[in-house]
């Protein structure tokens, strides 16, 4: 509010570095939001409130909301459900569909029952991660130097926040370049 108060005091030619400072004041409040994120995930309550998701609108709803103009293709049985908590399911979710959407594109989301987990498969056709980096892309503020600069964005939270709030519903994540091009990032959640 302050900045845009100064805005209508400065001369034409200050207001450009008003702009940038405005910029900077944006990545801070976005910073300050991820680790907020990132402490919530972080904290397992004994007792999370679960409740029983339809996941063909639940996916479509995350989608619908990440794709900021690209495309996604979803593969969801009509029919499968999924009983977890709905908030760190979709948090994780949207992390990893949101990072695909940054630095990829031709993504999918396949969603599938195998046993007792329900399978959840971001694939995208981008460069992909240097394989050294696939055991640390989910630790925080860490991001593969060719893959991430200041300008793309992010702090290097967002795949830890989906680590942490899959390892909150007993699940599991992981990551692996695909042969064809591209990542794949799976995510596995028992069924309760």
């Amino acid at each position: 509010m302050g900045l845009g108060v100064l805005e209508h005091q400065l001369e034409p030619g200050d207001v450009k570095k008003l702009e940038t400072i405005g910029g900077e004041v944006e990545e801070l409040s976005q910073l300050v939001n991820e680790l907020l994120d990132f402490s919530k995930a972080s904290l397992k309550p004994k007792n999370l409130t679960k409740k029983a998701i339809e996941l063909e609108p639940f996916c479509s709803e995350i989608i619908g909301r990440e794709r900021v103009g690209q495309e996604i293709s979803l593969k969801v049985p009509a029919s499968l459900s999924l009983t977890t908590n709905e908030d760190l399911l979709r948090r994780a979710l949207s992390n990893i569909i949101r990072n695909a959407v940054r630095y990829a594109e031709g993504i999918e989301l396949k969603v599938a029952e195998k046993g007792d987990v329900i399978c959840f498969e971001v694939l995208d056709r981008g460069p992909g991660i240097p394989a050294e980096w696939l055991d640390q892309i989910f630790e925080p503020f860490t991001r593969p130097d060719t893959a991430r600069t200041r300008e793309a964005g992010g702090a290097g939270l967002g795949l830890a926040i989906a680590k942490t709030c899959i390892e909150s519903l007993g699940g599991s994540i992981s990551a692996k370049n695909r042969s064809e091009g591209g990542l794949i990032v799976v995510l596995e959640v028992p069924h309760s």
